[in-house]
């Protein structure tokens, strides 16, 4: 298996954890929050750019996030392509925005809604790469 590949899916095991204890912390005041959007940002960028990499063992070419999600969902690598997407809007805007409330929403988004999708995904890799 590509050694890149494999180190960056071991980097994406690590911050999954991370974000998974951010997300278990209470309660969740403004550094919890901070954490978990941070936590999410790693896995955000990591998840991709396995994307990518698994991809291109499997001989597809990819260079953006749009197009590692779009590729990986025809490949079955990820089951909801739309909400991968929103994923990247999502966060685009907790790079560039901070307002408490948002901050808060985004918070209990990456909780309910990303974080599932996320700990899918390194399940997959890790079967591909086959990572125990």
């Amino acid at each position: 298996m590509n050694s890149k590949l494999v180190d960056v899916v071991q980097n994406l095991r690590k911050a999954n954890g991370s974000l998974h204890l951010a997300v278990e912390t209470a309660p969740r005041n403004q550094l919890i929050i901070a954490a978990i959007i941070k936590n999410f940002e790693f896995n955000y960028e990591l998840s991709w750019k396995a994307m990518r990499r698994l991809l291109l063992h499997h001989g597809i070419t990819v260079n953006t996030p749009r197009q590692s999600i779009a590729e990986s969902f025809r490949k079955n690598f990820i089951d909801d392509e739309t909400l991968w997407l929103a994923m990247i809007e999502d966060r685009n805007l907790t790079v560039h925005t901070y307002d408490e409330a948002f901050a808060a929403q985004m918070a209990t988004r990456i909780s309910q809604s990303y974080l599932p999708l996320l700990d899918s995904f390194l399940k997959t890799v890790e079967k591909e790469c086959t990572i125990p």
